[in-house]
């Protein structure tokens, strides 16, 4: 591995978006190389499947029957079906902004923008796609799910190359509704976590609210994945392709209503079924569950329980706590060399845009103009820490 990472190997696959990409960028030819050779390991068709685009650590892999029957014009690779390029790191894959001849792709693209941005609203689409996957039960031609042809074999790994490999926070899984109730499928799908789950019975129920002249729903069933981290499987109310999906506005009120009622969490399962008691709750109402830091006397207070400013202790810092963004920035008149060791790079950069008197949301900006790497309440923390600066309550003076 890169010994240069900002993060521990283990966050590719973390539950926050911005640092599963964070990583993902940083990595080498040398490191990705591994990764793509295990997630292959084992497939039944060589490399990797027909119609299959992912990235090596997606937030959200949309789960279909098979690649179907709408190829775009003058697609030679529909009927060859040739094997697709491994996964991506730190990009959308290759084959992300296939353009079929019936608009799948596009609902399919909008689904994962929308979601990723649901759990951080500072992703834009090439992000949201950095961090997006298509796999299928099945690598055959059909445009019906009932008349797919499910092997067992490549179904099994599909599920646990997804559970195991991929890790993806949610799958959501597009015209299943029927195949669920197949023993292969169930069996397949088994595959996606670790303990017994019965496909009769839902986690969660949630109607779709959308469109009422057919009773259609969000059915959910939470996992634990073999590393310990929660997977959500969504089984969508319709196919993108079918009936009322076919109008691209229900199928996008039908993303925009999960978005709004989506039951999972940034920092995993705890959360939620310790904080939630409803349904409307949103990810960013959880994130405002947080203790807030607004001032210095208040993060000098919880200093202690942080002995250095280094990652893993950030980790443990966002988990609990939130720099108030209203709050304003105080220089300590400390010299930057004095708190970075290196005098060059993204970090030594984004510490030159601190300003006396500039809210920390102010600064935050600016430190994504330097660049997109730049994470939310990191670099506050290292400064507040390292005492390069202090923290104002808004509505108090700053002395220049």
């Amino acid at each position: 591995m890169n010994k240069n990472l900002p993060f521990e190997y283990d966050n590719l696959w973390t539950d926050w978006p911005s640092e599963r990409l964070k990583v993902a960028e940083c990595l080498e030819q040398v490191d990705i190389s591994p990764i793509q050779e295990s997630l292959a390991k084992g497939c039944p068709v060589e490399a990797w499947p027909y119609g299959m685009p992912t990235v090596v650590n997606p937030y959200v892999v949309v789960l279909g029957m098979s690649p179907g029957v709408s190829p775009a014009s003058g697609d030679r690779d529909y009927n060859l079906r040739p094997t697709y390029e491994l996964p991506t790191v730190g990009a959308p894959h290759p084959r992300w902004y296939y353009k079929d001849s019936r608009g799948y792709w596009d609902k399919v693209r909008y689904l994962c923008g929308r979601l990723l941005k649901a759990i951080d609203p500072d992703f834009q689409d090439p992000q949201a796609f950095a961090l997006s996957g298509h796999m299928n039960l099945s690598t055959g031609a059909s445009g019906k799910a009932s008349e797919v042809t499910v092997r067992l074999n490549l179904a099994s790994w599909v599920a646990t190359v997804i559970s195991k490999g991929l890790k993806p926070r949610y799958v959501i899984g597009v015209g299943l509704t029927s195949a669920l109730k197949e023993a292969d499928v169930q069996a397949a799908l088994s595959n996606l976590g670790t303990g017994p789950v019965d496909f009769t019975k839902p986690d969660r129920v949630r109607p779709f609210r959308g469109y009422q002249r057919t009773n259609l729903s969000y059915r959910e069933w939470d996992f634990t994945r073999p590393d310990g981290g929660m997977l959500t499987f969504v089984s969508w109310p319709q196919h993108p392709g079918r009936a009322p999906f076919t109008n691209p506005e229900i199928w996008e009120e039908s993303v925009s209503e999960y978005c709004r009622t989506i039951s999972g969490s940034p920092t995993g399962a705890t959360l939620f079924q310790n904080r939630i008691s409803s349904d409307d709750t949103t990810i960013q109402e959880v994130k405002n569950m947080k203790e807030m830091i607004s001032s210095q006397h208040t993060f000098a207070a919880i200093k202690s329980e942080f002995n250095s400013a280094s990652d893993t202790n950030f980790r443990e810092f966002k988990n609990k706590y939130r720099i108030n963004p209203e709050s304003k920035i105080e220089l300590t008149g400390m010299p930057r060399d004095q708190v970075l060791r290196k005098k060059h790079g993204d970090r030594w950069q984004i510490f030159g845009e601190f300003e006396n008197g500039q809210t920390v949301k102010e600064f935050y900006q600016s430190a994504k103009q330097v660049t997109r790497r730049a994470e939310r309440d990191h670099d506050m923390f290292i400064a507040l820490h390292k005492g390069f600066v202090h923290l104002v309550p808004k509505g108090e003076r700053v002395d220049f």
